[in-house]
């Protein structure tokens, strides 16, 4: 469920740092005829500001997978809103930059509440119901519950997606037209698809990647080696391992060389990630400094990880049983040449190009 809420002409009186008091917020909501809609009281609305930015309407924050969430709520510009940085679906038609402005709200888009612990959703119990039946069948990329039309309710759908074709065949096969946890029969299709999609696909994020290896290997049936973990920063005049920071330095830049390691398949596949987090002049001492160098490192093994998978194809036979194939991408990743040196060798091989598909379309198991 979504909300796009034009308040232009809702102003609001903040402070330096875009913070607006609860109160004030609670005003502008309450003018906006938020109270009571869809069952949501202010103090829910209020409790969903406190947790997602605690009240900070200029609040920015950044996901392992490259999308950003933007302004009181943390709209998501991957679904939500559009920041020409990445691909984003945009369902609220809005520019995430309008959600950061600290004199109006401009555009306040409120998404998937149901995943929020303060916001108690009526579709919760539904939701549940959905996740169980279509589990059995498989690993399941993600369950969303919607309101049926104004003309259509009292009612819900549902749109289920799998990581697996062939779960989802086998789901809409054993579930079509059957009571599987209400009195009428249920109607279960297949989703199609209308048009190509012209832009490149995202990749896996790594917390996606590591789930969809403990499904089909088992928590001990692979794992991962980093190989390098280097800062590639300018570290010319530190004369020791103490963090110090440079007043020319504007952001911490590290670099990450692993491999996933399947023995039970005797396949390898390497990868690489460059992470960059920013400072920032006005944060002073050594622990925020720390912080972000953590952050840095962490963002890199992720990314690392990520690519490392995205050479791995999933096959999955009829029999249940699971082949592995590595993929080795065409392009070399764009970084230093000495950095890689001595670090990766990659055998480069001819390989057909094939129809990107967005993140969500991943029943072929290949995670580009």
């Amino acid at each position: 469920m979504w909300v796009l809420l034009s308040l232009v002409t809702c102003l609001l009186a903040t402070s330096k740092a875009s913070l607006i008091g609860r109160c004030e917020l609670a005003k502008v909501l309450h003018q906006a005829e938020l109270d009571g809609l869809e069952g949501y009281s202010l103090s829910d609305w209020l409790c969903l500001a406190f947790v997602e930015s605690n009240f900070n309407i200029s609040k920015v924050n950044e996901n392992v997978d490259g999308s950003f969430d933007y302004g009181i709520f943390q709209i998501n510009s991957h679904y939500w809103c559009n920041d020409y940085k990445s691909h984003s679906e945009n369902l609220c038609h809005v520019d995430c930059q309008d959600l950061l402005n600290s004199t109006f709200v401009s555009y306040i888009c409120l998404s998937q509440l149901c995943e929020n612990d303060c916001v108690r959703i009526r579709g919760d119990e539904e939701l549940h119901s959905v996740f169980a039946v279509f589990s059995r069948f498989g690993l399941l990329y993600s369950v969303r519950v919607f309101p049926n039309a104004a003309v259509a309710r009292p009612g819900f759908y549902a749109v289920v997606k799998f990581y697996s074709a062939r779960d989802a065949h086998r789901a809409q096969k054993a579930c079509d037209q059957k009571q599987l946890f209400q009195n009428s029969p249920v109607k279960v299709c297949l989703g199609t698809r209308h048009k190509a999609v012209q832009h490149q696909a995202i990749a896996l994020s790594s917390s996606r990647c590591q789930e969809l290896a403990n499904h089909y290997f088992g928590f001990n049936g692979w794992s991962k080696r980093i190989i390098k973990l280097q800062e590639l920063s300018d570290l010319e005049g530190r004369e020791n391992e103490d963090i110090v920071v440079p007043l020319e330095k504007q952001s911490l830049k590290f670099f990450c060389a692993l491999e996933v390691v399947l023995p039970s398949y005797e396949c390898r596949s390497p990868g690489v990630g460059i992470a960059e987090e920013l400072l920032d002049k006005l944060e002073e001492g050594p622990l925020s400094f720390l912080m972000k160098r953590k952050t840095a490192q962490k963002l890199a093994i992720q990314k690392a990880l990520s690519d490392a998978f995205q050479k791995l194809s999933i096959v999955v036979l009829e029999s249940g049983k699971i082949a592995v194939e590595y993929r080795p991408n065409e392009e070399i990743p764009d970084t230093r040449s000495e950095e890689l040196h001595n670090l990766i060798q990659v055998s480069c091989f001819s390989w057909e190009q094939y129809s990107q598909e967005e993140e969500d379309y991943l029943s072929d198991f290949a995670l580009e």
